[in-house]
């Protein structure tokens, strides 16, 4: 049977009507039910709101993203301040050591001017004074901006005592290896 374009309008009003009063009868219901979707939610991303039919959660979704990233903010900011205070205390420190004679300098000096010129790759720190003095020297030439990689043309510093214990402890395994 076939239905004439009236027919249709019809039917499509009737399920127009039955689906909004299906809705606003339920509207409380699936408003909670979207309340504890959102509750049970753990994670929840910028730019995220929860809408569904006439109930919409944007205020606290948007509330919760607010909250977050100033979090955020706040806790890359305090790492900021953190390094640039860390690096103004190690400059104070280098500023001091170098006032005094080099040949007055002390082991904890020696190691407050190794620990300024260590860049990536390096070997760890020296704990002697003598290592520490050799380890100056040999990195002391390095430029002071950008102190955290390695500029064109330098090389780590790695100390012998420190490649030769890998390299008897490479030997070690792979002659227990061979075993």
């Amino acid at each position: 049977m076939k239905k004439s374009f009236f027919d249709k309008i019809v039917d499509h009003e009737v399920r127009k009507r039955a689906r909004n009063k299906a809705l606003s009868d339920h509207k409380e219901e699936i408003c909670l039910q979207q309340v504890e979707h959102y509750n049970n939610t753990t994670k929840i991303t910028a730019g995220v709101v929860f809408k569904g039919h006439g109930c919409i959660l944007d205020q606290d979704v948007t509330k919760r993203v607010q909250e977050v990233h100033k979090m955020r903010q706040e806790k890359e900011e305090a790492r900021a301040a953190k390094r640039i205070r860390l690096e103004d205390d190690m400059k104070k420190k280098v500023e001091k050591t170098r006032s005094k004679a080099e040949e007055k300098w002390s082991t904890e000096d020696y190691k407050v001017m190794v620990s300024w010129y260590k860049r990536p790759g390096d070997s760890k720190m020296p704990t002697t004074k003598a290592k520490l003095k050799a380890r100056y020297e040999l990195t002391s030439t390095r430029r002071e901006d950008e102190r955290n990689r390695l500029k064109p043309g330098e090389q780590p510093a790695i100390d012998d005592d420190f490649a030769a214990d890998d390299e008897s402890v490479a030997a070690a395994a792979a002659a227990a290896t061979a075993v």
